[in-house]
């Protein structure tokens, strides 16, 4: 999958996700999914938003994704 691919994954979530549920929609297998992330983190493509909450604001779960805005332009970035 590419990463256009997967950022639009991202976009048809119209929220954060995280790797279990970036795997579920793309239907990668999880450690596939969280190499995807990692690939996205390190082109500056995506940007953590924080963790799954109980009701008391505490981190009870993994870290969440979203593209980063503004995208940069791939022919200029080189990248």
């Amino acid at each position: 999958m590419t990463d256009d691919e997967l950022l639009r994954t991202f976009d048809r979530a119209g929220a954060p996700l995280g790797v279990r549920e970036l795997a579920e929609r793309s239907r990668l297998r999880p450690a596939a999914a969280l190499e995807a992330v990692a690939r996205l983190q390190r082109a500056e493509l995506l940007t953590v938003v924080g963790y799954e909450t109980d009701d008391t604001g505490r981190p009870v779960g993994p870290l969440r994704y979203r593209p980063r805005e503004p995208r940069p332009v791939r022919g200029l970035t080189g990248r």
